[in-house]
């Protein structure tokens, strides 16, 4: 009843410790450890996915190789006509999952402290997962694709949400225009 009562409350690290009897009292004492949040609450690693250019082994985003092969086929001896068609296809046919793609870290707008406010994850406090408030964030357009979210052991003793994450593009509005 007690494991019960911590995963459906969202303490979802705790662990029990021990146990003890008082036959005097007719009471058991049980002793439960709670990791508690560390000094960084949310550590965001953000990433993007490159595409692997066959040829070179260089990292290229999904635009500059587009861009690349597009050049290749403007280059090569083919007659204008020919071009024109083989352009067409090109752009019809480069898909990105059909690509050699891999993920690197790269740098993120979203502020890991704004996200430990939306799951009250406070330094000091006990480690608590809030499912529906994770949902929201997850469902919120911050972020293009989590690729993973897991409480980490921290060197400080806590526990930190480490997030791994996609941003989609930055956005701009201009009003008036």
């Amino acid at each position: 009843h007690l494991k019960r009562w911590y995963v459906r409350n969202g303490y979802v690290l705790h662990s029990v410790t021990g146990a003890t009897l008082k036959p005097d009292t007719a009471t058991a004492e049980i002793s439960v450890q709670e990791p508690c949040v560390s000094k960084l609450p949310v550590d965001i690693v953000f990433c993007k996915e490159m595409v692997v250019d066959d040829e070179t082994g260089e990292l290229l985003t999904f635009r500059q190789y587009r861009e690349k092969k597009i050049k290749e086929l403007q280059v090569s001896r083919a007659s204008k006509s020919s071009i024109s068609s083989r352009l067409q296809r090109l752009s019809m046919q480069i898909e990105q999952r059909d690509l050699n793609t891999t993920i690197v870290q790269t740098k993120g707008r979203t502020r890991a402290s704004k996200v430990a406010t939306a799951l009250k994850l406070e330094p000091g406090q006990p480690f608590r997962w809030h499912d529906s408030r994770w949902k929201k964030i997850a469902k919120s357009g911050i972020f293009s694709k989590i690729l993973r979210a897991s409480p980490e052991r921290t060197s400080d003793g806590g526990v930190c949400l480490q997030v791994f994450a996609m941003e989609p593009p930055a956005r701009h509005l201009e009003y008036g225009v």
